[in-house]
């Protein structure tokens, strides 16, 4: 049925009509209550009259409401008008890819950029368990600035076959015909779909190697006249191989895309994850010039990269020297502590200066702020002892403790330091003199080059990498020149007196930014992986480290090889269920985008199972409910069942939770937090009541680990670095004796009497047994990650009440520094 422009549908004023087709119509419309255009999607009249399948739409209307990715088409709304369905979603100008395939085939790196972003896009749909089922080129629109977006996730499962059945496979020859997407639909369509034999993610890949295959020879890879003939290519032949100047300009560019049609399922690459990081792969290696020799992957016109660092590990701090033509810079190669290495910009090989330890800045007369003895505390936290040494070497003066990060005023007479404890960071500039006391935690400050101003991130919730860029002047007057970052990490000053930051707004992919004067944001560049960063030369150089981070996981049982567990991108354990069959974990990686996930798998390596959004605690003890921390300015407890039932709710004050666990008999919680106009500490919420009470006194509750077994102590640390033990029913805390700076006790042994503590950050990872009533600790186990190229230490570690079994969860990190030139 044919709107009339002014009609609302709902809150939505319709504006035009965008187009029609076999699955309704979609018109432009506006959002007034949020100011923006939405696009209204009206399907037949023929969905009103089947009650079963306008259920079935507002399922699958909701479930692809849940993505959220910068490659999938967001999802608004979804209701009825005149008895009618619609679907409300974002509003996206641009072409279609079909639109595009009918003036040629692609440049291959074009061809590979999409394909890297569609699968992408499909993987954190596969992550909520939805399969799009109708992937094809005109379900697939090319963005003004480059980006693609997948269209209708949702939709097109709901077509009916020639039965009158809604079909779960998706598309079959039947309802083909009674919708009339004939020739577009069959040439995409999988074996296991034509034969009607169920569908699962693996469909979608199948689709999208199909499209690749246009998008590279400009010819589809299953040809007919007919939708039968196009079936019965799929079914019985291959497509023709790649043209050979293709293939040896970018290797292995054929066998991805073989992998992706095979006609078995189990035979096909196994996920859009890894078809992403196949096609990266490739993209990288199609890159290269000589052996030796690599840039990143993605350059505009008149911009040149310099790779300046060649081994295993990590760049965690790097400047150039004022006059720009030496580079400073620290690393973790090949699993060593952190050391400072010099490398001349015109030479390929970089000279240690024989100190272990972090740079942090380089001042104008060329010496050195470094980190020396740091202790990694949890949450991105690294503290440290503050030094001064020249750029030759020697030994270190040391200057002051607990600092975090530092940089050097422009005259070399000062330094601005975020310094404190865990929980407690603030800006000082200069030292001794706070000028910015966050709410939460900041990282990454830099002193303007007229040393009037600063720049920093601050990150709001501990172990939340996103956050907002802040502009601060000596006087400690505040101003935010950027915020919604869902990950930021890496700032520097531009010649011209602008902030640039690398990081990934939410709905976008990693890049480096240049935030003008009037405060909005321009991309200067977005690179494959996840750039950090480091410094700009005077004369506009950037100097960047760039890396493709993961934490892993991996569980640990006596007599077995270490098993994997890893879901996506970044890992990270929380818990083990008491019958040691489970483990409790999230992600908050890039691959979801922005919304952190729970999640449980099973120790035997049984695919994990998705249990909501959220940061994830811990198991009750019972086993049925999952404690979740969902986080905004103040945050929100939930719990959700591990099993049938429906989630719950658990009010609270006005809390900054930093952590919680559970009292032994699952009646109760120990949180820690803070309330406004409190410090850190420790609270009982009582589950029945709802309500909560201090347990502490102010300064206690970082690095919360569990209630002792008969439920009298929770361990938890103070501000000044050392452990206690907090009884839970309220009074003094008693010292936890025996813990070794670096050490994180999280474990009780299953008599009570001593506790499980691990050296976090190093390899391997000592595990001691420390007795809570004498100090004395035994050497229980060390713990190695089953391929520790890349790792600098293991940053969680759990272990089973007999100690005899763990889980673990490490970054590995590897990547090269460059210099780039002509982006500024």
């Amino acid at each position: 049925m044919a709107i009339a422009t002014g009609t609302r549908i709902g809150p939505y004023e319709i504006v035009a009509l965008l187009g029609a087709g076999g699955m309704g119509e979609v018109y432009r419309a506006r959002d007034d209550r949020l100011s923006r255009d939405v696009a209204v999607k009206v399907l037949p009249q023929s969905f009103a009259s089947d009650p079963d399948r306008l259920k079935r739409f507002e399922q699958e209307a909701r479930a692809a409401g849940q993505i959220n990715h910068p490659s999938i088409m967001a999802v608004y709304d979804v209701g009825t008008f005149e008895g009618t369905p619609y679907i409300v979603s974002e509003y996206i100008e641009g072409e279609t890819l079909r639109q595009a395939l009918d003036e040629g085939p692609m440049a291959a790196a074009r061809s590979l950029e999409l394909g890297i972003e569609i699968a992408s896009g499909l993987s954190a749909a596969h992550a909520k368990g939805i399969v799009h089922r109708d992937l094809k080129p005109e379900n697939l629109i090319l963005l003004r600035d480059g980006r693609v977006k997948i269209l209708d996730f949702g939709i097109a499962k709901l077509t009916r076959d020639g039965r009158g059945k809604v079909s779960d496979t998706g598309p079959t020859l039947q309802n083909l015909t009674v919708t009339g997407q004939l020739l577009g639909t069959a040439s995409y369509m999988a074996p296991e779909q034509i034969r009607d034999l169920g569908v699962d993610h693996r469909t979608d890949l199948f689709a999208l190697g199909a499209i690749l295959y246009e998008m590279l020879t400009g010819a589809p890879a299953f040809p007919g006249d007919t939708v039968a003939d196009r079936m019965s290519a799929i079914l019985r032949t291959d497509p023709p191989p790649l043209p050979r100047d293709m293939e040896a300009a970018h290797p292995g560019l054929g066998k991805v895309l073989r992998r992706c049609l095979e006609k078995q399922t189990d035979a096909r690459i196994d996920s859009a994850r890894d078809l992403a990081l196949a096609l990266d792969l490739v993209r990288e290696r199609g890159g290269r010039g000589e052996a030796g020799s690599t840039t990143p992957s993605v350059s505009g016109a008149g911009v040149t990269y310099q790779r300046l660092t060649f081994r295993e590990g990590d760049v965690v701090g790097a400047r150039f020297t004022p006059d720009g033509q030496t580079v400073v810079y620290s690393a973790t190669w090949d699993g060593a502590p952190s050391e400072i290495f010099v490398a001349r910009v015109e030479m390929p090989e970089s000279r240690s200066i024989g100190l272990k330890a972090e740079l942090l800045s380089v001042a104008s007369n060329t010496e050195l702020a470094v980190l020396m003895d740091t202790e990694d505390v949890g949450g991105f936290i690294v503290l440290g002892t503050l030094g001064r040494v020249s750029m030759l070497g020697g030994v270190p003066r040391r200057v002051i403790d607990g600092v975090s990060y530092a940089d050097w005023s422009p005259d070399a007479k000062s330094m601005a330091v975020i310094r404190g404890q865990k929980g407690s960071l603030h800006l000082e500039y200069p030292i001794g003199h706070t000028v910015y006391q966050p709410k939460g935690w900041v990282s990454h400050v830099r002193v303007s080059r007229d040393g009037r101003k600063m720049a920093l991130l601050d990150h709001g919730a501990l172990g939340d990498n996103g956050g907002s860029v802040l502009e601060i002047d000596s006087d400690g007057k505040v101003r935010t020149v950027s915020s919604s970052w869902f990950t930021v990490w890496g700032v520097a000053w531009s010649p011209r007196g602008t902030i640039c930051v690398s990081g990934q707004q939410i709905g976008s992919s990693p890049a480096l930014y240049e935030i003008t004067q009037n405060g909005t944001l321009r991309v200067l560049q977005r690179l494959t992986g996840f750039p950090v960063l480091h410094d700009i030369s005077i004369s506009g150089e950037l100097l960047f480290f760039q890396s493709t981070p993961e934490m892993k996981m991996e569980w640990h049982e006596p007599g077995e090889d270490p098993r994997d567990l890893s879901c996506l991108d970044w890992s990270v354990c929380r818990d083990i269920s008491r019958d040691r069959k489970w483990i409790l974990f999230d992600e908050t990686g890039p691959a979801i985008d922005g919304v952190a996930t729970v999640y449980m798998r099973a120790t035997d390596g049984s695919p994990a199972v998705r249990l909501g959004d959220g940061i994830a605690m811990e198991f009750s003890p019972d086993g049925q409910w999952v404690l979740v921390d969902v986080r905004g300015e103040y945050d929100q407890l939930m719990l959700l069942p591990t099993g049938a039932g429906r989630e719950r709710a658990l009010p609270l004050p006005p809390l900054a939770l930093h952590q919680a666990t559970w009292m032994p008999d699952g009646r109760a919680l120990v949180l820690a937090g803070y309330e406004p106009g409190h410090g850190m500490r420790l609270y009982l919420y009582d589950l029945a009541s709802e309500r909560l009470r201090p347990v502490s006194e102010e300064g206690i509750g970082a690095n919360l680990g569990k209630v002792s077994p008969d439920g009298r102590f929770a361990i938890a640390r103070t501000v000044t670095g050392s452990y206690v033990l907090c009884p839970t029913a309220g009074g003094p805390p008693r010292p936890l004796e025996g813990i070794h700076p670096g050490e994180r006790p999280h474990n009780w042994a299953a008599d009570g009497t001593a506790v499980f503590a691990f050296e976090r950050g190093k390899i391997p990872a000592r595990i001691f047994r420390v007795d809570i009533a004498t100090g004395e600790r035994e050497l229980w186990h060390a713990v190695t990650p089953r391929n520790s190229s890349g790792v600098s230490g293991i940053n969680s570690l759990l272990l089973t009440e007999d100690g005899r079994s763990l889980v673990v969860s490490y970054t590995r990190t590897s990547g090269e520094l460059y210099i780039a030139r002509g982006i500024l």
